[in-house]
């Protein structure tokens, strides 16, 4: 079985422009070569980073009132020394899918990081609910947490929280 972490990276992204820098983050927008995007439910077709800072914004002003929060942010890695397991983009795509029912996903694939030197992936969720224009609550994040938990599982997949107290301590 292969061993994951997922993290909810801290940090309210309340600033006005957080999600135009969390997609430049994810995607390394700064670098010569930018990152392929991935994402569900972009409202423009085809998907470019710049489309899916205009479809998160549309999203977050749906809500009534505008929260202040404007995304998620979590990390799912797995140790340096493996190469990634067979089938972990499916799995990958599977955990995106998993939110994308009510809410804007994208992420990315980073092989070593600034900051971390294993593979890992960077996913940016919505706040708000693109449906409903409902806001996303601790609490259902960390429900979507568990089912990405237990589809890790049906993958052989040990998934591990690394700051489970930001969840469940709201």
């Amino acid at each position: 079985m292969y061993q994951a972490i997922l993290k909810l990276v801290p940090g309210d992204y309340e600033n006005k422009d957080a999600i135009q820098n969390g997609i430049h983050y994810i995607y390394r927008l700064d670098s010569p070569n930018p990152l392929q995007v991935f994402c569900y439910n972009g409202l423009q077709y085809p998907p470019t980073c710049q489309t899916l800072i205009q479809d998160f914004d549309k999203v977050h002003g749906m809500a009534v009132p505008v929260p202040s929060r404007q995304l998620f942010h979590f990390i799912l890695s797995f140790p340096p020394d493996i190469g990634l397991p067979d089938g972990c983009r499916f799995f990958i795509d599977q955990v995106a899918a998993l939110y994308a029912t009510e809410y804007l996903v994208c992420y990315a694939y980073h092989r070593k990081g600034r900051r971390h030197n294993n593979p890992h992936f960077h996913f940016l969720i919505s706040s708000v609910n693109y449906r409903t224009g409902q806001t996303l609550s601790m609490e259902q994040l960390a429900s979507y947490f568990s089912q990405a938990q237990k589809l890790a599982g049906d993958w052989g997949i040990g998934l591990t929280f690394i700051n489970e107290e930001l969840i469940h301590d709201v």
